[in-house]
């Protein structure tokens, strides 16, 4: 499809990667994610819904701060996620769930803590994988 598409075509984020760092457009830097409200947020996934700790995915309601101030808290964000994601890679804490890139991401920002109160749920048994609770 990439060779005969009149448009670029790519795989987006969310299937199984074996790389555990996937390249992510909003964690390169390329791009970024503006919710409903205003919130330039770390995560695309779930946008609009923070989980339990807001603080750690929106970056800055844009009815409140400038675009470059939030940007600029952003680019701070990405460099500890990515620090904590080397960290726990290199601990050998990275999980066979966490090679899915979005399912990581929600998981870090505590968007999917919930499911751990069913441990029915395939996913509800998956320990967090962040360092911020």
């Amino acid at each position: 499809m990439q060779n005969i598409a009149a448009v670029p075509v790519g795989m987006a984020p969310g299937y199984f990667s074996a790389s555990p760092f996937f390249p992510c457009a909003p964690l390169e830097l390329k791009e970024f994610n503006l919710d409903y409200r205003g919130n330039l947020t770390l995560c695309c996934q779930l946008s609009g819904y923070s989980g339990a700790n807001q603080e750690t995915d929106v970056m800055g309601n844009l009815h409140e701060v400038s675009l470059a101030e939030a940007c600029d808290r952003f680019r701070q964000r990405v460099a500890t996620y990515l620090t904590d994601k080397r960290d726990r890679v290199s601990r050998g804490e990275f999980s066979e769930l966490d090679h899915f890139p979005c399912w990581y991401c929600v998981n870090y920002l505590g968007k999917v803590s919930a499911l751990q109160s069913m441990p029915q749920h395939a996913w509800g048994q998956a320990r967090p994988n962040r360092s911020v609770d």
